[in-house]
């Protein structure tokens, strides 16, 4: 039997039923309303990458999954320009989740325009402010201006970085940085393990996070195939 899911966010978002296909199987049949099917599947299955493709599914991206083990020693001097968010950074977060991404499986899928791939991560970080996704999020600011933000998952022993963005206008000034190092504060009383993924081809985040002591952890090849 063939494991799909819908995802009823993703059907909501695109107006597409859109099923998560766990594994294929040697016998494949497909639900028959679904209009997207989307998976990850190791690097190094080459089984199954090799059913994917030939049941029509195309490489999105290849993702890259980090860890760091929590160093409960660390320290930090917080500035004034991080803390958690509020319900009045909303509109700021929105803004810059928008308009932030060209790396995601949404916008490198040629057949999801930009402008509903932009409005997908919109309404993802919308969520955490509807108590829908995400447990915590880290905001940089200056003034009443908001110039990034983590969205965070805390899944038993691991604090899951979600989703991270710094506004256009203030990218390459360490912002990303200091951010993630105001998590290590907050993860050495709660977790042992911090996790993160990127796309293998966003080099600046891969860097980023290596140079803070991430590991990477494993590869995937993201799949999707419009029915």
């Amino acid at each position: 039997m063939n494991d799909f899911y819908l995802d009823e966010w993703l059907t909501s978002a695109l107006s597409k039923k859109s099923y998560f296909v766990k594994r294929i199987q040697d016998s494949y049949t497909e639900p028959k309303d679904a209009e997207l099917l989307f998976s990850k599947c190791q690097v190094n299955d080459l089984d199954q990458f090799y059913k994917f493709q030939s049941n029509g599914y195309n490489v999105i991206e290849c993702s890259v999954n980090l860890i760091k083990i929590v160093d409960k020693k660390f320290d930090f001097q917080i500035d004034k320009t991080l803390r958690l968010a509020k319900i009045s950074d909303k509109d700021g977060i929105k803004k810059i989740a928008k308009e932030s991404f060209i790396n995601d499986r949404f916008h490198s899928d040629p057949k999801i325009s930009n402008k509903v791939a932009s409005r997908l991560k919109e309404e993802w970080v919308d969520n955490f402010f509807k108590g829908r996704r995400g447990d915590e999020m880290i905001v940089a600011y200056e003034k009443d201006e908001i110039l990034g933000f983590i969205l965070l998952i805390y899944a038993n022993d691991f604090a899951v970085i979600d989703l991270i963005a710094v506004s256009q206008r203030h990218r390459r000034l360490g912002i990303a940085k200091k951010m993630i190092q105001f998590l290590f504060l907050l993860a050495r009383e709660k977790f042992k393990f911090i996790n993160v993924g990127t796309q293998l081809n966003n080099l600046s985040a891969l860097n980023l996070y290596l140079s803070l002591g991430f590991e990477i952890n494993d590869a995937k090849y993201t799949l999707h195939k419009h029915c």
